[in-house]
């Protein structure tokens, strides 16, 4: 009974109207218009029924709504940790307006995935073989994740968030996380964004004020504000979702300021604002603004505790708008640097090569690195030197020598069990392309 009560307590956020008000409205005009019809009563009578009208009047009035206990105060907090640690809890706080059945929409049998699938081969035998069952009950996480299986992994995370602990906060918000990014991954945009909305709606709505207010600066993963920006992109609304991602990446860095100054560890917030500030210029690059995107990511990789990747990244923007001279600083600026994963430089390498089209020199770069004998147990790793390996024997138009590449995988594949490996259906859509296209010849 209080399960229901709660569900009918909240406000459902996808309903729209006002044929409630519009129905008490009518019956009010009509009950005022009858009064106005009644003939007014007489001295007389007006004495006589006086106690008659009282009682019916008291009768109507409803009774007192009888509490257990009084409004307590807001709830405390009990600190653990710094301000970023997301295990700092305050006491007190029911979510449960978070995990009501009523956020959820069911999710669709069919994605766009399947209507491509249907148009383009029409030979239902010939469709490659996929779980759109949604059944989770047989696999766990980590299986579901390397088999793609997004739809299971959604269902899952509703069917956990339906029965958690309305006080466990920060696994709520994961759990929330998850669902949305797999719904995202299935191209469910609107849908994503509908619940998206209700989520932030119901966190606004949670009691005391002061709780919105602490879950969205300290408890809030960075995936869900993400997507919270993101909704504006799938609306068409790239300027809103750039300035969303502004604001975002200011409030991050505000963070990590305030942290310093108090003397507190910061670099939680400065690698949130760092990756808040990739997406950004990702988004500026795609918008052709490539200007704007190398300016922030110069900014952000100014500091001393960017991550690396910022060159990296850099880099791969100066060689799209042909800057060659500026991508080779930023390569050399990754070599100086200690902390840098040997994978990277090589990575950089080989794609400065390929846009230079030095072939020889990526070719000898990927052969080098797939005959390291510390390489020998990163199987990931080998499928991308196989992708890369193709991609550069197609550009060279040495077709035949694409089997390299699919003797490669398909003897990685072989190797582990069904699921086990994420390269597994996760090709690069040009490696494919190309491949059709010399299907002949190979």
């Amino acid at each position: 009974m209080a399960s229901s009560n709660i569900e009918e307590s909240i406000p459902d956020p996808f309903e729209v109207g006002d044929d409630e008000l519009d129905e008490a409205s009518h019956s009010d005009n009509q009950r005022s218009n009858a009064m106005d019809e009644t003939e007014p009563l007489s001295e007389e009578d007006i004495g006589g029924s006086y106690k008659e009208s009282a009682q019916n009047i008291a009768q109507d009035i409803p009774e007192p709504v009888v509490k257990d206990s009084p409004p307590g105060l807001p709830p405390k907090e009990v600190s653990v940790g710094t301000v970023g640690d997301l295990r700092r809890l305050p006491v007190g706080i029911d979510a449960r307006n978070l995990i009501a059945p009523s956020l959820f929409l069911p999710i669709p049998d069919s994605d766009p995935l399947t209507h491509l699938l249907a148009k383009y081969i029409p030979n239902p035998e010939a469709r490659p073989r996929r779980d759109t069952s949604g059944d989770y009950e047989h696999a766990d996480l980590e299986t579901l994740v390397s088999l793609n299986s997004f739809r299971a992994i959604a269902r899952m995370a509703g069917d956990k968030l339906v029965s958690s602990d309305p006080t466990d906060i920060g696994s709520i918000l994961e759990l929330w996380s998850l669902r949305l990014n797999s719904l995202a991954r299935l191209r469910f945009y609107n849908q994503t964004s509908a619940e998206c909305t209700a989520l932030f709606n119901g966190i606004s709505s949670l009691k005391p004020p002061t709780t919105c207010d602490y879950i969205m600066a300290d408890l809030i993963p960075l995936d869900l504000e993400l997507l919270r920006s993101r909704t504006r992109y799938w609306a068409n609304d790239q300027m809103g979702y750039v300035d969303s991602l502004m604001l975002l990446q200011r409030k991050y860095s505000a963070k990590a300021r305030k942290e310093s100054a108090s003397g507190r560890d910061a670099s939680l917030w400065v690698d949130k604002a760092a990756r808040v500030g990739v997406v950004l210029a990702s988004q500026l690059v795609e918008m052709k603004q490539y200007t704007t995107a190398t300016r922030l990511l110069e900014g952000l990789a100014a500091s001393r505790s960017s991550p690396p990747q910022l060159r990296t990244l850099l880099a791969l923007i100066y060689l799209q708008i042909g800057d060659l001279g500026a991508a080779s600083t930023q390569i050399e600026d990754l070599y100086a640097r200690e902390d840098i994963d040997p994978d990277i430089l090589v990575s950089t390498s080989i794609l400065k090569a390929v846009f230079l089209g030095e072939w020889d020199t990526a070719i000898s770069l990927i052969h080098q690195r797939r005959n390291d004998p510390n390489n020998e147990d990163k199987y990931i790793q080998k499928v991308i030197d196989a992708n890369n390996l193709a991609v550069v024997f197609l550009s060279q138009g040495r077709l035949s020598e694409v089997r390299v590449f699919i003797t490669i995988v398909t003897a990685i594949q072989s190797v582990f069990p069904q699921g086990n490996i994420r390269s597994r259906g996760g090709l690069p859509k040009r490696t494919f392309n190309m491949c059709r296209g010399g299907a002949t010849a190979i």
